[in-house]
């Protein structure tokens, strides 16, 4: 074959041969050793340098071999999408990290019930000798959470076909408890005599009269529940699976699977990649493959669920681009803007309602200018040691309940060996000293676990919008909005006041929502709002998106620049760039600016940086290129702000 005409776009890593269940049909076989971190690194090095786009990481159970999502971490980091195929039974432990890293859940359900899917030869695990767990139910316990949990990735349901449920209505049943859920693909696998199930191959195997009849009625079935367009529903013989794909085994060996019919499955192996280069590999693996049925299994396989494409279309990325422009502005107003296709008031009602329920918009914030009520903002990046007794999600908690802290992130910064949990945090705070004991507070907390920190001041900043959102938008179309943090001290009436605090009970900001909390008219809260906007008191409205519900993910640019004017034509030049939606000057010994912008794939926000590595070459000192995994909170009006406001009420009695 012409080495040529297929790349290496998929590789299955089978990292344990390690299981907490023993089913009858299983492939694998638990007598390989596991691989040490050295050789996973090695490995994960060798399928980065192939340009692989995907792999599939199982076992045995992949999540009871105790680097798994150190691998899987590593492996996403790189740009490449990471298919996860686990029982389900380790899952939800780990589930807080791994939602993060994958682009497919793959879970197996071999019956409509408890015992069907007993009977099927799916066993029942145990922790201990007292413990049984049951793998149907931690898969249908996974499938209720991800019902009112958004999610950026497709999940898979895989059924193996033997001779116990070879007949369509068992699947009819199984199509009923699937069809409940929001599954992306049900694949169903002819049973392979291979690994564990060949010593249980004469009681599962199909005869080719018994499977030709069933796949007839099976497409039937197949194309009717295609017509409904609940998920995707796919059927893979044991001939389509032949030669289609090459396995990375538990102890680092390479395998291609050849099927001889009859005779079994025949694990040729091609290779050993804890010691060759995975282009020996890869020569040996061409030598085999078979370029229709790889492509044709890569194809299949690549499911992936972005809400960009299921749930979210232009009209919706419209909607959000014109509500952050004015949240406040009549719903006939905004009718008017959207170009696609006119739509009616219902239909926007309707669109902006599922926009909040899938939570794409999560709410809507005034920006206040901090700086009136004596307030600094300080964003500082925080490196916390790995510790499995306080992980990333109760480190995210207490920053989220810190009375000074109005945003926390949580991030993943390249091209550095440190193995830290990295938060990026806005601290709102009266100055230097008080910031000082926040941190000292801080470390109280968190103890030796927080190893270092990084402290930027923000003197001004510009929130450039969600320009990103629209394509081909013309660079004359582009709004900032430029904040100074270095204005005059204010007061405020009491019915300014009142309004404020109002903004801050709904996340579904409009004039009708505050007018209510502040129990005023509109005309009022309107003629307020003007004028606390045309003081600067508030600088803008700003609808806060979840980017990763929307099937985008964000990066930050920081920069050190070698003079002052270095860093104003950077600054204007990316003001230009349409994925670019934040920019904060900074006041720091370390950075001159940092950039936030908004990216649908890694290949642009690589581009960006490329361009703006070579554009400005003679100008940068230092860089620094980080991606924000999770953003936890984003809000202005947190207790320092209302506490500071409230002191800023002006108590004459003309005032009130």
């Amino acid at each position: 074959m012409n080495m040529s005409s297929i790349k290496c776009n998929i590789i299955d890593w089978r990292i344990t041969a390690k299981c907490n269940s023993c089913c009858d049909y299983c492939y694998a076989s638990d007598s390989l050793p596991e691989m040490s971190m050295d050789v996973a690194n090695k490995i994960i090095d060798s399928i980065i340098k192939s340009g692989c786009k995907a792999v599939c990481i199982s076992g045995g159970e992949p999540l009871l071999n105790d680097n798994a999502v150190s691998i899987i971490r590593q492996l996403h980091n790189s740009g490449i999408s990471v298919y996860l195929s686990t029982n389900g039974i380790e899952y939800m432990k780990h589930r807080c990290e791994l939602e993060k890293y994958i682009s497919k859940l793959s879970l197996p359900l071999d019956g409509f019930d408890e015992d069907s899917n007993k009977i099927n030869g799916r066993k029942v695990s145990y922790n201990n000798k007292e413990e049984r767990i049951s793998g149907f139910q931690s898969v249908i316990d996974i499938l209720d959470y991800y019902e009112n949990h958004p999610h950026n990735f497709a999940i898979k349901i895989g059924t193996v076909l033997t001779s116990r449920n070879l007949y369509i209505d068992y699947f009819k049943k199984m199509y009923e408890l699937l069809k409940n859920y929001s599954i992306d693909l049900w694949k169903i696998y002819e049973f392979i005599p291979e690994g564990r199930g060949t010593s249980n191959q004469d009681e599962l195997k199909l005869s080719s009269d018994a499977l030709d009849i069933f796949l007839k009625e099976f497409k039937q079935f197949q194309d009717s529940i295609s017509n409904i367009g609940k998920f995707k529903c796919l059927f893979a013989t044991r001939s389509m699976r032949n030669s289609a794909y090459f396995i990375i085994q538990p102890n680092g060996t390479v395998i291609v699977p050849v099927d001889n019919g009859n005779i079994g499955v025949n694990e040729v192996l091609i290779g050993d990649l804890a010691t060759q280069d995975m282009s020996y590999i890869l020569a040996e693996w061409y030598k085999r493959v078979s370029s229709i049925k790889y492509n044709a299994n890569y194809e299949t396989r690549c499911i992936t669920r972005s809400f960009a494409k299921t749930h979210i279309d232009k009209i919706d990325k419209e909607i959000i681009y014109y509500l952050d422009q004015n949240p406040l502005q009549d719903y006939a107003e905004l009718v008017s803007k959207i170009k696609e296709e006119h739509i009616s008031h219902d239909e926007l009602e309707r669109r902006i309602d599922k926009l909040y329920s899938i939570r794409a918009i999560r709410h809507i914030m005034p920006v206040i200018n901090v700086s009136q009520f004596g307030l600094e903002v300080f964003l500082l990046n925080l490196y916390f040691k790995p510790n499995s007794a306080l992980d990333s999600t109760r480190i995210a908690e207490i920053l989220c309940h810190d009375p000074y802290i109005a945003w926390v992130a949580e991030c993943y910064e390249y091209n550095t060996n440190e193995s830290y949990v990295i938060f990026r945090i806005s601290i709102l705070i009266e100055n230097n000293t008080k910031l000082y004991e926040r941190i000292k507070y801080l470390r109280s907390i968190f103890g030796e676990m927080l190893y270092r920190y990084e402290i930027d001041i923000v003197p001004d900043k510009y929130i450039c919008g969600q320009n990103f959102l629209i394509e081909k938008i013309d660079n004359s179309a582009l709004s900032h909005d430029h904040i100074t943090l270095d204005s005059m001290r204010t007061r405020l009436t009491k019915k300014e006041y009142s309004v404020i605090l109002a903004m801050n009970s709904s996340e579904r900001l409009t004039v009708d929502t505050i007018a209510k909390a502040a129990s005023l008219r509109k005309d009022i809260v309107l003629k307020i709002i003007d004028e606390l906007l045309s003081r600067a008191v508030i600088n803008k409205f700003q609808v806060v998106l979840d980017t990763n519900v929307l099937g985008y993910q964000c990066y930050m640019f920081f920069v050190k620049f070698n003079s002052c004017n270095s860093k104003d034509l950077f600054e204007e030049y990316i003001k230009l760039l349409p994925n670019v939606t934040h920019i904060n000057t900074l006041n720091t010994g370390c950075w001159d600016i940092d950039v936030e912008i908004h990216v649908d794939k890694p290949e642009t926000c690589a581009q960006i940086w490329t361009d703006l590595e070579n554009r400005f070459a003679d100008d940068i000192l230092d860089k620094k290129l980080i991606r924000i995994e999770k953003d936890h909170k984003f809000k202005f009006l947190i207790d320092s702000t209302l506490k500071n406001i409230e002191d800023s009420i002006d108590t004459r009695w003309w005032k009130r």
